[in-house]
């Protein structure tokens, strides 16, 4: 059983039967047929993958957003302290449009993640509310 947890493991990182076979030192036929029987486990090992890496992705963006965020608002503040006729004020103000846009990019793509969640849970809320009336 062991062999075949490996097995599992290592075609939902989407090894080859191939690499698997030389791997394990089963015959790629045995992998098959294996990876027809395990196909429903495979599957769900690949999404389990994919949640924790979307999770750890989103995680990250909101960090990229915390810092544009923090950064933009200390551009800001060193903006504010210039005179706005030298020269280096207009490379501080070109930063500061830059980490703007940044920033916006950030928030468009959190937006929609949050509308979607929102559709979602108007979705649920509707079918708990028809399942309640019947």
């Amino acid at each position: 059983m062991q062999q075949k947890n490996e097995f599992i493991e290592l075609r939902a990182q989407g090894l080859s039967y191939q690499k698997i076979s030389d791997t394990l030192n089963i015959s790629k036929p045995v992998l098959i047929d294996w990876g027809q029987e395990f196909q429903n486990q495979i599957l769900n090992l690949k999404t389990i993958d994919q949640e924790y890496l979307q999770q750890k992705y989103l995680k990250t963006k909101e960090q990229q957003l915390k810092n544009f965020s923090e950064l933009l608002e200390r551009l800001n503040q060193e903006l504010e302290s210039r005179d706005l006729k030298d020269l280096s004020t207009k490379d501080l103000l070109q930063q500061v449009l830059i980490v703007s846009d940044k920033l916006e990019s950030q928030r468009k793509k959190l937006k929609v993640i949050v509308e979607v969640d929102y559709l979602n849970n108007i979705s649920n809320m509707m079918s708990y509310d028809t399942k309640n009336l019947i």
